[in-house]
């Protein structure tokens, strides 16, 4: 009787050790996920705030840019912001709409921020049309 108790709970013993590691090895690929989700997510959030940042700092500009009505042709422009926003960098090109061969009334303008994330650059751009300043002072 004893060796048969004893059998029993050597066996016992073994399948509660199995049951264990598995357990353990269940919860460990549980957790991995789940930590790499969250990673994930973290990053996520982190290019979102640079995209919010890099949208306000294009609107707040452009907005100066639009204010003014007119703009000059062929203007190229590119510089980085003031800190705390050192790391972005502003663009802005300008072209005329010829008509027939001269010089039309439009400019397409197109505005860009840029800031470096990770392994490229990201960036976020808007486009407008202005009416052309050499155009106005010709007439």
């Amino acid at each position: 009787m004893l060796i048969f108790w004893t059998s029993k709970l050597k066996r016992e013993r073994s399948f509660l050790l199995i049951e264990a590691l598995l357990t353990i090895v269940i919860l460990s690929t549980c957790l991995t996920f789940f930590v790499r989700s969250f990673l994930t997510s973290l990053q996520a959030g982190k290019v979102a705030v640079y995209y919010i940042e890099a949208g306000q700092l294009l609107e707040s500009n452009f907005s100066l840019l639009e204010s003014q009505v007119e703009i000059d042709d062929d203007l190229h422009l590119e510089e980085n912001f003031k800190p705390p926003y050192e790391s972005f960098k502003f663009k802005l090109n300008s072209q005329n709409l010829k008509e027939d061969g001269e010089v039309g009334f439009l400019n397409q303008v197109a505005a860009s921020v840029s800031w470096p994330a990770q392994k490229k650059d990201r960036s976020i751009s808007v486009a407008t049309y202005l009416r052309n300043k050499k155009n106005e002072e010709g007439e």
